[in-house]
């Protein structure tokens, strides 16, 4: 069989379009974050392969994922035009949920091989240890893609 999904490629893409549509950068929720410029959103994925028993076994495999997505804002104003605090947080969430649920993007997202299944609500998503920080909020997304790959077994033909 040769390669399985590959979810950093899949990732950059979406990562390139929010840049593109916001001019906000998105990180993984797991990478580092020091020296990172507020505002930024980052993913993470809840559950990375939702099976839907769509597939021929041999060439494909359609199946869905859930991501989440989180806006997060620093918890002080620095001046009078700084998005801060649970507020902040929570409107930036909500430029990306709209952008997930825009025509654009869902055309966007066919081009490029998925398509947006639903977005769940806005929530604020502040971990109480960066509280004094950070404030943030995000929703969850499910996103259905197609795996291509060509198994290479041979199979006794009947």
């Amino acid at each position: 069989m040769n390669e399985a999904f590959n979810y950093r490629d899949f990732m950059q893409n979406i990562i390139e379009k929010i840049k593109k549509e916001t001019d906000i950068e998105t990180i993984s929720q797991g990478s580092k974050r020091q020296g990172q410029e507020y505002p930024f959103f980052s993913y993470d994925f809840i559950n990375p392969h939702v099976g839907i028993h769509i597939t021929d076994n041999t060439e494909h495999e359609l199946f869905e994922m859930v991501i989440e997505f989180d806006a997060h804002v620093t918890d002080v104003a620095k001046s009078m035009n700084d998005i801060s605090g649970i507020t902040g947080a929570t409107q930036l969430a909500n430029q990306l949920y709209k952008l997930f649920n825009s025509h654009d993007f869902y055309i966007w997202a066919l081009a490029n091989g998925f398509v947006v299944i639903e977005t769940e609500d806005i929530n604020e998503t502040t971990n109480l240890l960066s509280a004094q920080v950070e404030r943030s909020a995000g929703f969850q997304v499910k996103l259905r893609t197609i795996d291509n790959f060509v198994d290479n077994k041979d199979y006794i033909q009947k």
